[in-house]
């Protein structure tokens, strides 16, 4: 049976807006194994993005424990977790979020060299990870002389460029058109399962949802 590699419990999330109490996580259990994908489907506002970024240890729980391969994270420094995020998690968002000013080549390099990686290593990593989402000929292009497919095919080689345990998606295709989507989401299961990655995936996109292991629903702040 594979090992539980992240497990939360319990977990909260309130915000206050103008002294008013906004509960967005009410009581959040959730764990996910080694090598398995997980989908959180639900409507807007119910605070899917929320949950993603309190596992991907961007923002804190305001209650609940969380666990990740056994590592108790509310007891961990801020340096510990984001060395997690860096080295042990890979992140795909909506909107890519790739320098501007940087190349496809250089954007994907970039968590290796946070890491220490050399040039040379980091170098040779992404561009096979750029060869695998098809860009073999995009490597010194810009974001901007990129299509919205190509950019999210290039945020989703950065997210595997440091080899991660789990991967988190956040609408990973939600502004790409059809093909495109389509073509991203078949790489993203193909590459998640030959490297063994846990994948974590919240999306309205219940065509996509479904593929999962598991699919979850997020409502009135409860996973069900």
């Amino acid at each position: 049976m594979p090992k539980t590699l992240l497990e939360a419990s319990s977990i909260t999330k309130t915000y206050y807006i103008n002294s008013r109490r906004v509960d967005v996580l009410k009581g959040i259990d959730l764990s996910l194994a080694r090598g398995e994908s997980v989908s959180v489907v639900g409507p807007s506002g119910a605070g899917k993005s929320t949950l993603l970024y309190l596992l991907g240890l961007i923002e804190r729980p305001s209650g609940g424990s969380l666990r990740f391969d056994d590592r108790d994270m509310n007891a961990s420094s801020d340096h510990a977790k984001s060395r997690i995020r860096l080295a042990r998690m890979g992140f795909v968002f909506q909107f890519h979020h790739l320098l501007p000013e940087f190349t496809a080549l250089e954007n994907v390099m970039l968590p290796g060299l946070m890491l220490g990686e050399s040039r040379q290593d980091s170098g040779r990593r992404s561009r096979e990870l750029l060869e695998q989402v098809g860009l073999a000929e995009r490597l010194h292009h810009k974001p901007g002389e990129l299509s919205g497919g190509e950019q999210q095919r290039v945020a989703f080689a950065r997210a595997l460029v440091n080899s991660p345990d789990l991967i988190l998606a956040d609408e990973p295709t939600g502004n790409l058109d059809r093909k495109a989507a389509n073509a991203l989401e078949n790489l993203m299961w193909k590459l998640c399962s030959e490297t063994g990655a846990a994948l974590l995936i919240v999306t309205h996109n219940l065509d996509l949802a479904k593929e999962a292991d598991r699919t979850l629903q997020l409502v009135d702040g409860q996973l069900s």
